[in-house]
């Protein structure tokens, strides 16, 4: 007779204590998927990716009754027991032997007797029943099986961890047991009697933890505990598992800190912290596995987890003749071979080994990862705007988890200076474009057209370059040209890649018909503008300052330079202006930071996207009876965004913003730019 035990949380129900008979237990192996990639040409085909997703585990029963209608009750009552919506875990039990005593003919020494069943191991399974099952009713008996599908990870689990060992020792009374890869007493790789005891916390560095597991502890949603109790205060801290993957977190902490690395969770005295560290999580392989801790020499750190069975890692396996010699692939895979980068591509393409995960890493830190096909070729989509000079880097990690060296390409700048419009004909809708490349058959160039309304895509073609200059038509499909519409155009190759720079022409189908009424100036406030502060540029523009909140300010001509420090915000004033009067305040506008995301605050507009640098920016004004408008028409410190010259993202530094080409109009259409007359201040 066998057993077998349900539980969740604290309730335990034996079956072979309700009146049911375990005639046996049957577990499957691991469900396992394997996707496969296969080429036009080319026998075979290569594994991309296997796994495991399930086990089945088939329990096969019965039951006897003294009367017919025991069975229904007893049915019901197993259909019951088994069938809850909710995962839970299972054991099973084994008894050791049954005791036999021969018998003479016509000698009656009693009935068979079994001792009770013990667990099999201090292994159990996450299940959920599966499918329908029926019970056959022969006689006065019933017969059946039930099936179950692990709920979770597709391995059995230990049902204690690791601490447990560490603070009690391996007892074989059902917590641990014969077949989970612990060993007590053994031989080392020489060949000398070793006796085994296995420790998980650890207060000097380099230490060794031991996983008597088939699986290796990689999966975020298996249970792994790391806890680092510091005795110092450092600001740096790092764990370097066995394969060197590396742990970090940086910030301030103490003595007495704790830090917890809990599945996907990391925190420090509770309170989380995953974005401070670089989100590596250890790894812990099947046997002994070297671990280092860097950063702090006094500490205690608790490793606690549980063993996982299953899958086993070949390469991991132990040596039956060695008790713990363990065989591993620790051979780093070649640093990845990266073709060239330049700006404007749009993918990055190289060879790796079969199998490998390239990882590669932007300079803001951003990660992307592609698997390396036949033959190790890898290409990896580019999303990302680059500039000239940025650093990439790539890495592999084979299927052992080796980390190979790192492979830094630098961006090269673009090949060819950034198209030039000559002229537009409103008459026709064409646009005259100089300094092109001539193409050639082996090597075509075409002429990339794409036209925005704000910030919607309108329409957009592509022209191959066959003279310098080249004319082109607006006149696609529906499209009209609208004033104010941005036409971007940039040269580009057979291959998608971006190779110029992308030059940025607004359509101007309105004549000016005002005079611009900026005045033009020459001044540099390159000192702290603070809110004692105004700095007057011209008779009508006045910058005013913030508190220990550096800005420096300097006009050239019709150009006004802004670099303003990370958190930074100054005030205007505009005045000398009409009463009561609608004014349009027009630029274009570019800056130096290239980090993405939303960081410049445009002048009387807002945050400007990425797309929007280069682009022609206005905003609408009307001056109060005084013919002012901005700080000096009544707003606060706090005021709305309109009245911000500058306004710096905290995360930015330095982030100088360009405004040219600045007219004021009377209106609320930009009519154009003409240059304004030069200031008397």
């Amino acid at each position: 007779m066998h057993g077998f035990e349900i539980s969740r949380g604290n309730t335990v129900i034996a079956l072979e204590r309700e009146g049911f008979i375990i005639d046996d237990i049957i577990v499957s192996t691991p469900e396992q998927e394997n996707n496969f990639e296969s080429s036009n040409g080319l026998m075979g085909r290569y594994l991309m990716h296997s796994s495991h997703t399930f086990t089945s585990i088939e329990v096969k029963l019965s039951y006897e009754g003294d009367y017919d209608l025991d069975f229904p009750l007893l049915r019901d009552k197993l259909y019951g027991l088994v069938s809850d919506t909710k995962p839970f875990y299972i054991r099973g039990k084994w008894m050791k032997y049954p005791k036999v005593e021969a018998e003479l003919p016509g000698e009656t020494t009693g009935s068979m007797k079994f001792d009770a069943p013990e667990y099999e191991s201090g292994k159990r399974f996450y299940v959920i029943r599966t499918g329908s099952s029926t019970i056959e009713k022969i006689a006065l008996r019933g017969e059946g099986s039930i099936t179950f599908e692990t709920a979770a990870l597709p391995y059995s689990e230990s049902v204690y961890t690791t601490m447990d060992i560490n603070n009690n020792g391996i007892n074989y009374d059902g917590k641990w047991s014969y077949g989970m890869g612990l060993f007590i007493k053994g031989v080392d790789e020489y060949g000398n009697d070793k006796t085994y005891t296995w420790q998980y916390k650890h207060t000097t560095s380099p230490f060794t933890i031991f996983n008597a597991g088939d699986v290796a502890i990689t999966s975020k949603r298996m249970y792994r505990k790391i806890k680092i109790t510091l005795g110092q205060s450092t600001s740096k801290l790092q764990l370097k598992d066995d394969s060197g993957r590396i742990f970090e977190i940086n910030r301030a902490m103490y003595s007495g800190d704790v830090i917890l690395i809990d599945g996907p969770f990391i925190t420090v005295n509770g309170m989380n912290a995953v974005h401070q560290t670089n989100r590596v999580i250890p790894y812990i392989y099947k046997g002994d596995n070297k671990f280092e801790l860097i950063g702090a020499t006094s500490f205690t750190i608790e490793f606690d987890f549980r063993y996982y069975y299953g899958s086993a890692d070949i390469e991991r396996i132990q040596s039956s003749s060695s008790g713990t010699t363990i065989f591993r692939d620790v051979t780093p895979p070649a640093a990845p071979s990266v073709d060239e980068i330049n700006l404007g591509a749009n993918k990055f393409t190289g060879v790796t080994e079969e199998g490998a995960i390239v990882t590669v890493t932007y300079p803001d830190g951003t990660k992307v990862t592609t698997v390396g096909g036949l033959n190790g070729a890898f290409s990896v989509n580019n999303n990302k705007t680059l500039t000239s000079g940025q650093n990439i880097t790539f890495t592999a990690t084979d299927t052992a988890g080796n980390i190979s060296a790192v492979t830094t390409k630098t961006v090269r700048g673009y090949m060819y200076t950034a198209p030039v419009v000559d002229s537009f004909n409103k008459t026709n809708n064409t646009l005259t474009v100089s300094n092109l490349p001539l193409t050639s058959p082996s090597a075509p160039r075409y002429l990339m057209c794409a036209v925005y309304r704000g910030t919607n895509y309108v329409v957009g073609n592509a022209e191959l370059i066959n003279s310098n200059p080249l004319n082109i038509t607006l006149n696609l499909g529906d499209y009209v040209p609208a004033d104010g519409d941005v036409v971007n155009l940039w040269i580009e190759s057979t291959g998608a890649d971006d190779l110029s720079p992308v030059t940025k022409y607004t359509i101007r189908l309105t004549e000016q018909t005002a005079l611009n009424q900026w005045r033009s100036s020459n001044k540099d406030y390159s000192s702290t503008i603070n809110s004692g502060g105004r700095k007057q540029f011209t008779e009508n523009f006045t910058v005013i300052g913030n508190p220990e909140q550096y800005v420096n300010v300097k006009s050239q001509g019709d150009d006004l330079i802004v670099n303003g420090g990370a958190g930074s915000q100054k005030y205007y004033e505009l005045s000398g202006f009409k009463p009561n009067t609608t004014y349009t305040l027009s630029y274009n506008i570019t800056w130096t930071d290239t980090t993405a995301g939303l960081h410049t605050h445009a002048w009387g507009v807002g945050l400007l996207p990425d797309s929007a640098k280069g682009s022609r920016q206005k905003f609408t004004f009307t001056t109060n009876s005084l013919g002012k408008f901005g700080y000096g028409n009544g707003a606060t410190m706090d005021s709305i965004p309109s009245h911000y010259l500058n306004y710096m993202n905290e995360s930015v530094e330095n982030n100088v913003v360009t405004y040219s080409k600045i007219t004021i109009n009377e209106g609320t259409v930009d009519m154009g730019y003409s240059a304004g007359t030069l200031t008397e201040v």
